[in-house]
């Protein structure tokens, strides 16, 4: 499949081959894994009980994953005019990828110099 506007190619993905990449791709990125370890870790020396402990942690997914489901209800809510949606905001995206990133990176920056 041909992206019309760039003339970037993406190889055609099964829905069963996607579950799998899904699935295991995760298994071997050592960020993602830091990353998780490390909200369990804060969620654990919180010292709350176990079923809040259990509902913070669904919560810490949800809205890691929050980024990745949008695009997914935008799809469902709006079938027909999703795909110009969602490539208007891929579009926005990549001319603003190096402001995005500067801006991430001195939020970040800055958070972690000041933090006490």
């Amino acid at each position: 499949m041909t992206h019309p506007q760039s003339g970037w190619s993406q190889p055609a993905i099964y829905p069963l081959k996607a579950l799998a990449l899904g699935f295991f791709l995760p298994l071997i990125m050592p960020k993602l894994w830091v990353f998780t370890l490390s909200a369990l870790a804060v969620i654990v020396n919180a010292e709350l009980e176990q079923p809040t402990n259990a509902f913070v942690y669904l919560l810490f997914i949800l809205l890691a994953q929050s980024l990745l489901l949008l695009p997914i209800f935008i799809r469902f809510l709006m079938p027909k005019r999703s795909q110009l949606v969602l490539d208007r905001v891929s579009s926005w995206l990549t001319r603003n990828n190096r402001v995005i990133v500067i801006i991430v990176s001195l939020v970040f920056g800055f958070f972690f110099l000041f933090r006490v």
